[in-house]
């Protein structure tokens, strides 16, 4: 196939100078070239600017955007609103794409007609060792079935993972008025898929994803846990005036009911009588919901079903025990 259509790689970028050369890069090896990259500067205090303007100059493929600090959603939008590409990559500045992804990802969309490729990746671990992501478990999917799946943990949120037909952001028309540490790409991919937009899965890991050790996104703070939750409290909200919330609902409900009892098991002592009355309340709405919880959560939701007073104590004191440990994500 030649390199006909082209691809917007959009790239939020704060305070990254130790890893955003090695990103760029990454692109820089593909092999194929009908690609546009645009970097967002989102008010960095470090020299990624100056990183920026480095690879801007030297290949006119790249592009930038030097803004005020605002947050990674609206530094999406901002690198969205010149996207002139037929695909559209949102991509992180710190991660590592193949040397043959974009090929492969446009030759899977173009043959399959996708709205959406849906693509499994590497965790890079700091020690250097990589360990695959989750299998997705289908070949082609409808926009509903692959939104329930992401609710249900069963697919992937980040937007990287998510290659997609820039027509199809377009009509999405997404509000990204919102700011949050965690959580961003759940809001907005949530409202580009529609629920007869055709997904299609790509059979290998294209990407590696670094965890690092640094990184707030892969630990459990208050501040986490409190977006972890909005998160889905907002996807919620703009899903319900439209007609993919009614394929949908159900497994928000049942996302939201892990989320609540998450916050037992994190150590957040204050939230726990609240987590467990809607956790009950949503088990009466959704008796299925309970298959998404594990041993520990449900062990605690039949005692409270029984024994409320008594369930909150050993909530408590389980919280209690949990508090100031450290998780990562």
């Amino acid at each position: 196939m030649t390199d006909s259509k082209s691809v917007s790689i959009v790239i939020p970028v704060y305070n990254a100078s130790e890893y955003l050369s090695e990103t760029v890069e990454s692109f820089l090896r593909q092999t194929y070239d009908n690609w546009e990259m645009i970097l967002v500067n989102d008010g960095s205090t470090d020299d990624s600017l100056d990183i920026i303007k480095k690879y801007s100059a030297q290949d006119s493929r790249i592009r930038y955007i030097d803004k005020q600090n605002e947050g990674i959603s609206k530094t999406k939008e901002a690198g969205l609103r010149i996207a002139t590409g037929d695909y559209l990559l949102f991509f992180d500045n710190d991660d590592i794409i193949y040397p043959e992804a974009l090929s492969t990802l446009v030759n899977i969309a173009e043959a399959n007609d996708a709205d959406i490729v849906a693509t499994p990746f590497y965790l890079w671990y700091e020690d250097g060792h990589r360990e695959k992501s989750k299998r997705l478990d289908f070949d082609v999917i409808t926009g509903a079935g692959y939104l329930n799946m992401l609710f249900c943990d069963k697919a992937h949120w980040p937007l990287w993972a998510n290659f997609m037909k820039m027509e199809l952001v377009r009509m999405a028309d997404v509000d990204f008025n919102f700011r949050l540490g965690i959580g961003e790409d759940m809001v907005t991919l949530a409202q580009i898929i529609r629920s007869d937009s055709k997904v299609v899965s790509c059979p290998v890991p294209l990407i590696d994803y670094r965890m690092r050790a640094k990184s707030e996104s892969h630990k459990i703070s208050r501040q986490f846990y409190n977006d972890y939750r909005e998160c889905l409290a907002i996807s919620d909200r703009l899903l319900a005036p439209t007609e993919i919330y009614w394929h949908v609902n159900k497994s928000i409900e049942k996302a939201y009911i892990q989320r609540c009892l998450y916050g037992i098991f994190w150590g957040f002592d204050d939230t726990v009588e609240e987590d467990l009355k809607s956790a009950r309340k949503i088990l009466f709405r959704h008796p299925s919901a309970w298959k998404m919880l594990d041993k520990e959560m449900k062990k605690i939701v039949r005692q409270y079903l029984i024994c409320p007073r008594k369930a909150i104590d050993t909530a408590h004191a389980i919280a209690r025990q949990n508090a100031g440990k450290e998780y990562n994500m």
